[in-house]
């Protein structure tokens, strides 16, 4: 998998962008996903661990250590510093805070699937998170 090589400093939310905040429960970069744990807290998500893992609600947009404010995109758009291909999916990673395009990944067994965004531009992403809830290979018959 080939997650987003994103740079905190060049996050930025773009005027319209749905934000709000959080108090990190751990270490958290600029450009991260995040969900929110059963404190209400931001931690990073990632798709391997647990379906609540991958619930993520956003991308944070500042750098936050252990129990500071962090603020986070949840809808809009976001230039991430990285080059985006136009109309692109991508997806939440097995990496914590990871996000990667779709079809750079490919989802183990029991994974969980969300999806974060797509590329609206060659440097914006669209944040539109869809945390579907649903594991890759998950026989449910």
């Amino acid at each position: 998998m080939v997650d987003l090589v994103i740079t905190a400093s060049d996050v930025v939310a773009q005027t319209g962008a749905r934000t709000t905040g959080a108090i990190a429960s751990e270490a958290i970069d600029a450009g991260e996903s995040i969900y929110l744990n059963s404190s209400g807290q931001a931690a990073l998500a990632n798709s391997e661990t647990s379906a609540v893992t991958a619930a993520a609600v956003g991308i944070a947009l500042n750098n936050a250590a252990l129990n500071q404010p962090v603020s986070y995109i949840s809808a809009g758009d976001v230039n991430l510093g990285v080059t985006l291909s136009i109309g692109k999916i991508y997806v939440l990673s097995g990496t914590s805070g990871g996000i990667a395009p779709i079809d750079d990944i490919t989802l183990a067994a029991n994974e969980w699937v969300t999806e974060v965004g797509y590329g609206s531009t060659a440097a914006l992403l669209t944040v539109s998170i869809k945390a579907t809830g649903v594991q890759a290979g998950a026989d449910v018959t």
